[in-house]
């Protein structure tokens, strides 16, 4: 009879376990439903965001604090909205990714936007989001369509920015960026940081901390480091080890450089 009910006990108490168990499991399935609910973008776009922001992780690695940095960061930190300006190659698609690294670290969610209407339709009232966008109206002049897109959502925009949860740091080549169409574009006028200013630009100091981060002690002459987009080819690392090769010259003549290498 006790070996009856020793048996009966024990099977009462797996049976327990196992409700237990799927019960855990179902929660954590509700949990997983509701966050899909109340996400608002599609799951494969937020699978490719996540793996391009890991890709901006590592290459943070190499980031070199700078004043412009700094400034940038004060900045944002008040206002909603900064434009990074620039020549090519100057460091604005860098250095805005790794501003919106720091953020993500202080609880934001990064969006990257490709389209305005990104903008709007990834929003979530309330949630802490920093929106990164890159070449706002286009790379080298300023793209009608795109500006009249972005047109469209400046009411959108400017009542999302509103929100105070809500960051936009965007990164525009200075010429399109001097358009007189873009002065339509209030949000992006809020606040500008001219990466070729004389208060923005790279000092000496700052050139020799990315040189060296990137290219260790090989030397590289005072008139490449003078070209505005010094970072860039920096940040082309392809390099190869042989010390005999002059990597000056990937700075005064960068096609050429390559060119000679590819036909070694």
């Amino acid at each position: 009879m006790e070996s009856n009910i020793s048996s009966i006990s024990h099977s009462v108490d797996e049976l327990r376990q196992q409700s237990e168990l799927n019960i855990t499991g179902l929660s954590a399935k509700v949990t997983t439903l509701q966050t899909e609910q109340e996400e608002t973008i599609p799951k494969n776009i937020r699978d490719q965001m996540t793996k391009e922001i890991e890709e901006w992780k590592i290459k943070d690695n190499n980031f070199v604090p700078t004043r412009a940095s700094a400034y940038v960061s004060n900045i944002l930190n008040k206002e909603s909205s900064v434009t990074l300006t620039g020549s090519p190659g100057v460091g604005k698609s860098f250095l805005a990714r790794h501003i919106a690294l720091n953020f993500q670290s202080e609880g934001y969610r990064i969006i990257i936007v490709l389209t305005p209407t990104d903008i709007r339709d990834y929003y979530t009232p309330g949630k802490h989001t920093i929106f990164v966008v890159d070449d706002i109206c286009g790379k080298f002049i300023a793209n009608r369509t795109q500006l009249e897109n972005w047109q469209q959502m400046l009411p959108k925009i400017e009542q999302i920015l509103a929100d105070k949860c809500c960051k936009i740091i965007a990164a525009c080549r200075l010429q399109v960026y001097r358009d007189d169409k873009i002065s339509l574009l209030l949000p992006f006028k809020i606040c500008e940081c001219n990466l070729n200013s004389k208060e923005m630009s790279l000092t000496q100091s700052e050139k020799t901390k990315i040189k060296e981060k990137y290219l260790g002690n090989r030397h590289v002459d005072d008139i490449a480091q003078e070209s505005d987009f010094f970072p860039l080819l920096c940040s082309l690392q392809w390099l190869p080890e042989d010390e005999g090769i002059d990597v000056s010259n990937l700075f005064k003549s960068p096609f050429e450089f390559y060119n000679k290498l590819l036909t070694i």
